[in-house]
């Protein structure tokens, strides 16, 4: 089928939710039983390509009945999805193998309203109102009003918002100087986020809250790399200028001691490298500014270092109040050991920063294998976290797309 791109759908708070019956008859054919007796006949306005069923998923069912909208967002290069205002659902066509002939319900319907002509057996003796939907009452004339040879499946999915970063990159905020070369024609608004990402309105606020965007004027935007650690050397060099406490600091003070440097910059900075404590301040975390130290060194030459000397100068670049753990390079880099009996601070640091890699599952698996022929699952992990969805876990990643075994106690994967 042919889908108009983002068509929505609107509802109000009196949508109905109306069960069809669906029976298999011909023109004027009578269906009969030990008590009841009704005519079925074709409406006159029938259709066979008139009505499509689409799977009724809960979720999507107290949307719609909450007089909320939903939305389809189409894309030439991949599938159709349904969004309802926080869930994603990947739209898929099935065909039904036998011809499926719907008939309106009847509840609600007064069986004394019914023209005495059209009646083919007295009024019950108790009830004039039909109150089961799926009943074949006497003397209520039925049509039938289309018929249809399939229907539209809803499977969750992860949100494809990982085209935030393409479409924000080219207009990322490089400082107030160059804001004049760029065009308000290739700046995302959130509606217009909203159109082209093929995700639910919440899940996108959250991918961009995720990617540390900010709304500056209308837009949404990011800082740009380069800019960004220009930034954060600012603050971290005023912090030792003035004895700031990395603990509780001040966005005031931030502002204040660099007054070159726009407040909302400031303030996404300290948002993505820190934590906002309850009295307003953000207690930088170590963990983050550790990796972008890192990122700074193993962005210098080749991506590879000699373990002791990377720690070396890792630790170096840190303020004294943080302490750096290979543990926090987990998604950035690889640590090679050399076997065991080596002495401390041998081995290598190479640069393998996960957003560097392909998202489609067997692609990445490829670029991990190339990088490294045997895996430990904890090396591994990081490396396939941004890969799971609802219905995929990393153990089904692992389980298609690796092989497992043992060597001396331990687990370790490799290709398949």
């Amino acid at each position: 089928p042919k889908w108009r791109k983002n068509q929505i759908i609107q509802t109000t708070n009196t949508f109905e939710r109306v069960p069809s019956i669906m029976a298999s008859v011909t023109p004027m054919q009578t269906i009969d039983d030990a008590d009841t007796s009704v005519n079925v006949t074709f409406s006159a306005d029938y259709g066979e390509e008139s009505l499509v069923l689409l799977e009724a998923h809960p979720d999507m069912l107290e949307t719609i009945t909450a007089g909320q909208s939903v939305c389809f967002k189409a894309s030439e290069a991949t599938d159709v999805v349904l969004c309802t205002q926080d869930k994603t659902f990947q739209v898929k066509h099935a065909d039904i193998s036998d011809a499926m002939y719907l008939v309106p319900p009847t509840a609600g319907v007064c069986l004394a309203s019914v023209p005495s002509e059209t009646r083919t057996t007295p009024l019950p003796l108790s009830g004039h109102q039909v109150d089961d939907a799926l009943a074949f009452p006497k003397g209520v004339k039925r049509e039938i009003v289309g018929n249809v040879s399939s229907y539209f499946e809803l499977t969750k999915a992860s949100p494809r918002t990982h085209v935030l970063p393409t479409l924000l990159a080219p207009t990322a905020f490089s400082g107030p100087e160059n804001e004049s070369d760029l065009s308000r024609d290739a700046m995302y608004t959130m509606n217009r986020l909203e159109e082209e990402v093929q995700a639910s309105v919440q899940e996108i606020r959250t991918a961009l809250d995720d990617m540390h965007a900010f709304e500056h004027q209308g837009y949404w935007r990011i800082l740009q790399k380069p800019y960004r650690n220009e930034v954060l050397d600012l603050i971290l060099n005023s912090a030792v200028v003035e004895d700031w406490d990395l603990s509780a600091l001040k966005l005031d003070a931030c502002i204040a001691s660099l007054p070159d440097t726009p407040d909302f910059v400031l303030q996404t900075v300290l948002r993505e490298f820190g934590q906002v404590q309850d009295d307003g301040s953000y207690k930088l975390e170590t963990r983050q500014v550790a990796r972008f130290r890192a990122e700074e060194l193993l962005s210098i030459g080749s991506g590879t270092w000699n373990l002791g000397s990377f720690m070396d100068s890792w630790q170096a670049a840190m303020p004294d109040s943080m302490v750096c753990d290979l543990e926090f390079l987990r998604g950035l880099a690889l640590v090679d050991r050399p076997v065991s009996g080596a002495g401390d601070g041998q081995g290598t640091v190479t640069y393998f920063c996960v957003t560097a890699l392909p998202l489609d599952p067997r692609q990445r698996f490829a670029a991990l294998f190339q990088a490294r022929h045997e895996w430990l699952p904890a090396d591994i992990a990081p490396y396939l976290d941004d890969l799971v969805t609802p219905t995929t876990s990393k153990e089904k990643l692992l389980l298609k797309f690796a092989r497992s075994f043992t060597r001396n106690g331990t687990k370790l994967y490799n290709s398949r």
